[in-house]
């Protein structure tokens, strides 16, 4: 298989690939981007073991906590619409950056603000318990106020407005 200089690989399949209808055609060839293993980037906190979590928030790595809600703004919308969103934010933001994105908080699932913020100061907890120092929660929910106040020593990010 032949390198090219840089990250690019050119993977050259068999000449040709049995089809089920008319025999044989032309394969193409497929160009894969390869990313060097020591570079750094971000995860998914539960595909984590604890000792791996207080090992990268040993460093100054950011946890990133996305909140997502549907509201009743968005009564055309699929109920999970909210949840998806934030879940590719989360995903871009560690395929860019060297950050922990803890799973999505689905603001909708927790009937009042007051039991939300009680589990959001239980997901900070648990947060800082493995260490982690900097700690930024992603609201995106299309109502203001779905996060309830600031939460002493973190960075709170409205995004939609």
């Amino acid at each position: 298989m032949p390198v090219a200089k840089g990250s690019s690989v050119v993977a050259r399949p068999p000449m040709r690939c049995r089809t089920d209808t008319s025999g044989f055609m032309e394969a193409s060839v497929a160009r894969v981007t390869l990313r060097p293993m020591n570079t750094p980037h971000g995860v998914w906190l539960d595909d984590l073991t604890r000792q791996e979590a207080v090992s990268r928030f040993g460093g100054d790595t950011v946890a990133v906590v996305p909140v997502a809600s549907g509201g009743p703004d968005l009564p055309h919308l699929p109920l999970k619409t909210g949840a998806v969103i934030a879940r590719a934010l989360g995903q871009r933001l560690l395929e860019r950056l060297p950050v922990v994105v803890t799973p999505v908080v689905d603001a909708d699932s927790v009937s009042r603000g007051d039991t939300l913020g009680k589990y959001l100061v239980d997901r900070l907890a648990m947060l800082t318990a493995l260490g982690a120092r900097r700690i930024a929660i992603v609201d995106m929910s299309p109502s203001p106020g779905v996060v309830p106040g600031q939460p002493a020593g973190v960075l709170v990010l409205r995004v939609g407005d």
